[in-house]
């Protein structure tokens, strides 16, 4: 479950700022859905009958600014993300079943750059597709 924002300008802001603090060299792609916050990633909730209840809600979130030191790299690409705090989020995945956050802290992703020592695995795999 993601929480789609409702402005790429947060996204394209923070985006830039990467850019223009790596001297103009590196640059952050967008991601693949737009900036998102990830709500609920890689579980089940035992309450599934509430998924689609949440469709179309909207929901207010604070984000702290700041993304260098907020990445997580997988084989192929690292990703940069803003800090986010939602006590709504919390309550949806309580509904759902699921435990909270252990910290309250989501994210939103704004952005990726590919793993240079592992492109070449990434386009092999692609082009197999």
């Amino acid at each position: 479950m993601v929480l789609e924002c409702s402005t790429e300008e947060i996204g394209r802001y923070y985006r830039h700022l990467y850019w223009l603090g790596h001297s103009r060299a590196r640059k952050l792609a967008k991601p693949y859905w737009g900036s998102h916050v990830t709500v609920v990633r890689n579980e089940e909730p035992p309450n599934k009958d509430l998924w689609w209840d949440y469709d179309g809600e909207l929901v207010t979130f604070d984000y702290f600014p700041g993304v260098d030191d907020n990445y997580s790299n997988d084989r192929f690409r690292s990703f940069y993300w803003l800090n986010v705090v939602c006590p709504r989020f919390e309550e949806i995945r309580v509904e759902l079943g699921l435990p909270k956050n252990s910290d309250g802290i989501y994210h939103m992703t704004i952005g990726s750059t590919e793993n240079e020592a592992n492109r070449h695995i990434y386009e092999q795999m692609w082009a197999s597709v």
